[in-house]
């Protein structure tokens, strides 16, 4: 038992160690200069609101009264855009919105999953991210690879 409750601190205390380890390490004098974002990429985060409504625990056939709430989501490939899955939870009507014009338009929740707290959004007018860049993704970890994360450090395992 005390070996379970030993684990979680020694892993605590390993990955701040390396986060500290990391941030003491000093730039690269051979880097080159931050080039400035053209203005295709800037656009490529949205405002969305969302009226949630919590079903009643005590009272299952009653909801609780509404509720909004307003996130930020990113845009991606595929015409979709990923937010808090708990930000879309329960919700009756999702909008996005252009930061910059402020163009709404309504959305529908594709897939979401709680336990990562991911949600992919996908808008009802094929056009509205046609304007926006979507961000880059990582290809080089596949499905059945493990994906274990301590703070800003990413390690890929490989299950065989």
């Amino acid at each position: 038992m005390k070996s379970l409750l030993f684990f979680p601190l020694v892993f605590a205390l390993g990955c701040s160690t390396l986060a500290v380890a990391e941030d003491a390490v000093p730039p690269a004098a051979a880097t080159p200069k931050d080039k400035p974002v053209p203005e295709l990429q800037k656009g490529s985060v949205v405002r969305v609101n969302s009226t949630n409504q919590q079903y009643d625990f005590f009272r299952p056939w009653n909801k609780k009264a509404p509720f909004n709430r307003r996130g930020i989501g990113a845009v991606i490939d595929g015409n979709e855009v990923v937010v808090a899955a708990e930000l879309v939870a329960n919700s009756n009507f999702i909008e996005l919105e252009k930061p910059e014009s402020g163009e709404r338009t309504s959305a529908q929740v594709v897939a979401i999953d709680h336990e990562t707290n991911l949600a992919l959004l996908r808008p009802n007018e094929e056009r509205f991210l046609q304007t926006l860049q979507p961000l880059g993704t990582n290809s080089t970890v596949k499905v059945r690879k493990l994906v274990a994360m301590c703070w800003r450090i990413v390690l890929i395992f490989s299950s065989k």
